[in-house]
C-alpha cells in the first residue's frame, strides 16, 4: 500500500461498493484492537482523517497490559491503513480488500469513562505531512545541465510577469522536471502544470507519493500560464492549493491498491 495524489476538476463520481467489513493495519500489520469510529473525506484545508478507538476486548495478547504500553504501541507517526474487505465472487468465497483510508497517527487521547480508561487515536492523510514542509529557495539549472538548490532566493514563479523557468528540464533524485533558470540563461514562462510538478518533485522523497504525469497536469490545467506567483515560506500544502486554485482544479490524497497487499 502506498499513497498517491489525485488532481481533478470539479465534477467527480464516487464508485458504489458492496457491503463489507473493514480491517485496520498498523505499520503494515493487522491490528484487531483498533476499531474505526469515524472516517472523514474532505478537501482543502481539512482533507481526510480517521478516528479510531482501542478495544481491549479484541486484543488477545498478553504484552499490552498498561496504558503506557498501549500508548507506546500507538505512537504518533505510525502508519494507519483502513481497508474494506468483501467477498467479490459470491456465492463462492474469495476475500478481497481495497484501501479506504491511509495516513499516520497525529494524536492519541486518553480519557476516563465509567468502565475505566478510553483511548482514541486520530490519523491524518498526507496533508498533515505537507503542512510541515516549508517552501523556500529555488532549484536552479546550470549551463552544464546539472542543478543546484539556492536557499536564499524567493520561490516566485514568473516573477513580475516575466518567465524565469529553465527551457530544459533537469534530472534530480530520479525525477525529470522544470526548474528555475540562471539570471544569464534563456528562460521561458512557467505553466501551472510545471509549477505543481516542481513542488511535488522538489519537496517529496521518492516513494512517499505517486505523482501524476506532467502530461496529465497539462491537460487538467489546460496548460495555463502562471502570473507572478509567490509561494515563499508557505507550507507545501498551501503552495499546492494556491497553484491549483488559480489553475481551476483541486486535489486530494487517496490510498492506492498495490498488488499483494491486503
Amino acid at each position: 500500500m502506498s499513497n498517491r495524489i489525485d488532481f481533478f476538476q470539479r465534477e467527480e463520481n464516487t464508485l458504489a461498493m458492496p457491503a463489507a467489513t473493514v480491517s485496520v493495519l498498523l505499520d503494515g500489520s493487522l491490528c484487531p484492537y483498533l476499531e474505526p469510529i469515524e472516517i472523514v473525506y474532505s478537501e482543502y484545508p481539512e482533507f481526510s482523517w480517521a478516528r479510531l478507538a482501542y478495544n481491549p476486548a479484541a486484543y488477545t495478547g498478553s504484552s499490552l497490559t498498561s496504558i503506557e504500553d498501549i500508548e507506546a504501541e500507538l505512537a504518533i507517526g505510525k502508519s494507519i491503513c483502513i481497508r474494506q474487505v468483501y467477498n467479490h465472487s459470491a456465492p463462492d468465497v474469495s476475500i478481497c480488500s481495497v484501501p479506504i483510508f491511509a495516513g499516520r497517527i497525529e494524536s492519541i487521547e486518553t480519557s476516563l469513562v465509567a468502565g475505566g480508561e478510553k483511548i482514541e487515536v486520530t490519523a491524518m492523510d498526507l496533508s498533515a505531512s505537507f503542512k510541515r514542509i516549508t517552501v523556500c529557495g529555488r532549484r536552479v539549472r546550470d549551463e552544464d545541465g546539472s542543478s543546484v538548490f539556492v536557499e536564499n532566493l524567493d520561490t516566485i514563479f514568473n516573477e513580475d510577469g516575466e518567465g524565469n523557468a529553465a527551457i530544459e528540464s533537469v534530472e534530480n533524485q530520479g525525477n525529470s522536471y522544470t526548474v528555475f533558470a540562471e539570471e544569464s540563461s534563456a528562460r521561458k514562462l512557467w505553466s501551472y502544470a510545471e509549477a505543481i510538478y516542481y513542488l511535488l518533485c522538489e519537496y517529496l522523497t521518492a516513494g512517499d507519493l505517486q505523482r501524476p504525469a506532467i502530461e496529465q497536469l497539462r491537460s487538467l490545467t489546460e496548460n495555463r500560464i502562471v502570473s507572478n506567483l509567490d509561494v515563499t515560506e508557505m507550507s507545501l500544502l498551501e503552495a499546492l492549493h494556491i497553484c491549483c486554485e488559480e489553475a481551476g482544479i483541486k486535489f486530494r490524497f487517496t490510498a492506492r491498491f498495490m498488488q499483494g497487499s491486503f
